[in-house]
């Protein structure tokens, strides 16, 4: 029976999917114009491709599909959200595994009034775009590299990660304490 347990807690551990969402975060949310950068980091034990979605304050409970089947080696994808997007506070970004299990979540982040510098690019796992234009009687000049994130570790976002990362020390800590229970 012990051996059971067991075996069904390690089963659960290993098939916790480690996608990390890595922008956008309560630190750099969207703005009503222009493009939007979403980053995410994966292990190989992660899907191959996935969903991504946009979860509304107005209606949290129907998820807006952004995008179906993403390759989730590419690490990132540049999105135009809707040009009637509300400025505020409480929207979210999910990763949904193929299945329609949530696999990751953005932390919550704020829309707000302006016009994203982010310049639209390929969802190819690396490339470059740049973009010129004048606001406001200002001439601005601005470039964008993405590639694919190199790591996948708790340090590669600090800012918001908890709850959104399962770590291998974590998993291992989580097993030998649920041995320990039921021994």
């Amino acid at each position: 029976m012990l051996f059971t347990t067991v075996l069904s807690l390690a089963a659960l551990i290993s098939s916790a999917a480690a996608v990390l969402i890595t922008a956008p975060t309560n630190t750099s949310g969207w703005e009503t114009s222009g493009s939007e950068e979403i980053t995410w980091s994966t292990v190989a034990t992660d899907p191959t491709t996935f969903d991504i979605q946009l979860i509304t304050p107005q209606d949290p409970n129907t998820p807006i599909n952004i995008t179906s089947n993403v390759d989730s080696s590419s690490g990132q994808y540049t999105y135009t959200p809707p040009s009637d997007l509300a400025v505020g506070g409480n929207y979210r970004v999910n990763i949904v595994s193929p299945n329609g299990g949530i696999l990751a979540q953005s932390d919550y982040f704020n829309v707000t009034q302006g016009t994203s510098s982010v310049s639209p690019s390929s969802s190819a796992p690396s490339s470059t775009a740049s973009t010129s234009g004048t606001s406001s009687g200002t001439t601005t000049s601005t470039s964008a590299t993405s590639s694919t994130p190199a790591s996948s570790s708790p340090s590669a976002s600090a800012s918001g990660a908890a709850g959104q990362l399962v770590t291998p020390g974590g998993a291992l800590m989580f097993l030998a304490a649920a041995i320990g229970v039921l021994a």
